[in-house]
């Protein structure tokens, strides 16, 4: 061999790639409110940071940020105790 330069490796493409999360439009002050409606019991602001905290992982923002927050919250709190 010459010496010569290996290529650059190319960057990683995945889901976060695909699109940005907007933290700030992730959950509605109404979508906030309506909660102890969709959890009651439960630290809604809790339930908020935990929400935001999957969706980063996820990598995407959902199509309807309100409705998405609270199919996950129905989801996560069912069948536990705040």
């Amino acid at each position: 061999m010459t010496g010569a330069a290996l290529p650059a490796p190319s960057p990683r493409v995945g889901p976060s790639d695909a699109k940005q999360v907007d933290v700030e439009r992730l959950v509605s002050a109404d979508a906030l409110e309506q909660l102890s409606v969709v959890a009651p019991g439960w630290d809604k602001y809790y339930l908020e940071s935990a929400y935001k905290k999957f969706v980063l992982e996820l990598g995407e923002m959902p199509r309807n940020a309100d409705r998405a927050f609270h199919g996950w919250a129905r989801k996560f709190t069912k069948g536990k105790r705040p």
